[in-house]
């Protein structure tokens, strides 16, 4: 910003602490700008939250009602109606799915596997992505309330892979795919959809990932 131009300060606005808390992050915002999710310490452990002007910080809790257990929020829908990410739990760490009627929901986790997160929800909150581990490994995965979870699997060559983003409609998805083998750094973006899976991004010239 122009050194003389102080106005953009005034329109920062903090989404404050829980009480006992000394920190807080913003991971996502709502389509409309109303709503921020993320996370943020308090006196009962890391816990995700939703905020507007109005409510200020809620908290969203986590998925076990066992005091010592956090979570995170990482997406929100365009409304802000549906959050995402990842909470502990019993089981272990697991993709959570937020509703104002469900409240938080696990959305589990790939055949084999010990944890999960989300990372973002399309616009009207049907289907999230993330990643989870497998028998084959980390891979990304789509959710949906009728499908439950869709390993989209890896690149060819790769044994790993993270789901990163989503479109507005659900139709596409972003991520990155890799090679823990190879001895070069081998991260490789994707484009995931329907009719042609993953699809590699290649690399800029001269460039390895």
């Amino acid at each position: 910003f122009p050194s003389h131009d102080t106005s953009w300060k005034q329109s920062i606005v903090g989404v404050g602490f829980f009480p006992g808390g000394t920190h807080s992050t913003a991971d996502g915002i709502s389509g409309n700008g109303l709503v921020v999710v993320g996370g943020g310490n308090s006196t009962g452990g890391y816990v995700a939250y939703r905020w507007t002007s109005a409510t200020g910080l809620g908290s969203l809790g986590t998925l076990s009602a066992e005091p010592g257990f956090g979570s995170y929020a990482t997406g929100v829908n365009a409304d802000g109606s549906v959050i995402v990410g990842g909470s502990d739990s019993q089981a272990g760490q697991r993709a959570f799915c937020w509703t104002f009627s469900e409240g938080m929901q696990s959305l589990g986790v790939l055949s084999g596997g010990a944890f999960s997160t989300a990372n973002a929800v399309n616009a009207d909150g049907t289907i999230v992505i993330g990643d989870s581990d497998s028998t084959e490994g980390q891979r990304a995965f789509l959710w949906s309330q009728a499908g439950g979870l869709l390993n989209l699997g890896a690149l060819p060559g790769d044994n790993g892979s993270s789901g990163r983003g989503i479109s507005g409609n659900g139709s596409y998805a972003i991520g990155t795919s890799w090679n823990s083998e190879s001895s070069i750094p081998n991260n490789h973006a994707f484009r995931w959809s329907q009719s042609g899976g993953l699809l590699s991004l290649g690399t800029l010239p001269s460039g390895v990932n």
